[in-house]
């Protein structure tokens, strides 16, 4: 906390030859005034001076989310909720050199909403280009996510249910057969081949809007085709 304090205070590591300096340095700035203010010791003239004179540094919306906590939990609620404000409009960068892509930032930012207790609708409204931008890697022929995506995305699962207090209930439709559900949070349902021949539906009950999700495993009947977009072995003898 010394440490933090004083790089925050003298303006915090300098980045030298570094790509994009001004956002990283700007970034470590907003972190630390973040984790000091959550222990109430981040100097809120500090805080006040890096929005007032440093945002527009930000190439990312995670240090304006990091810095608008950091002024709410501070006092300052008036200017923090206008730096989240911006955070969420910022654009997407490419890669900064450092752990973050624009999944993770994104997951992040809607997870620190959550856990400060400053979530909007319009900032969950994110959720839905993440799980399409998840959708879409995920058509990659090599599909990966680094661990800061991973870890991400389920502290965003997590802080979604923390705060989930609709609950649905409905009936499964198997074939002929009628499973009605209570309400719950969450429901789920596992149904092989034969079961999906016959007829597999879900008819829910509650207020909307209601997220469903599907996933399917299986075996093809035919080999994929080759795929040599990524990588190609030739073997000569």
């Amino acid at each position: 906390l010394q440490r933090l304090s004083e790089d925050l205070l003298a303006g915090g590591n300098e980045f030298y030859g570094h790509d994009h300096r001004d956002h990283l340095k700007f970034a470590y700035q907003a972190h630390a005034g973040y984790a000091l203010a959550r222990v109430n010791r981040a100097p809120l003239g500090t805080l006040r001076g890096l929005y007032d004179n440093e945002r527009k540094k930000a190439l990312t919306g995670l240090p304006l989310v990091h810095l608008g906590l950091a002024l709410s939990l501070q006092g300052d609620k008036s200017r923090g909720a206008k730096s989240i404000g911006f955070a969420f409009k910022n654009s997407n960068h490419g890669y900064l050199g450092d752990y973050s892509s624009p999944l993770r930032d994104r997951a992040l930012m809607i997870v620190l909403t959550h856990e400060r207790g400053l979530a909007k609708s319009d900032y969950d409204a994110s959720v839905l280009a993440l799980s399409k931008e998840l959708e879409l890697r995920r058509g990659e022929p090599w599909f990966w996510l680094s661990t800061q995506e991973q870890v991400a995305l389920a502290r965003l699962g997590k802080a979604l249910l923390a705060d989930q207090k609709k609950t649905v209930a409905g009936t499964w439709r198997l074939g002929d057969t009628s499973l009605p559900v209570e309400e719950r949070r969450m429901h789920g349902k596992r149904a092989d081949y034969a079961t999906l021949s016959k007829g597999f539906r879900f008819e829910p009950q509650g207020q909307p809007p209601l997220y469903a999700s599907l996933e399917i495993a299986g075996v093809p009947r035919k080999a994929p085709a080759p795929n040599k977009s990524s990588i190609g072995i030739e073997r000569t003898w």
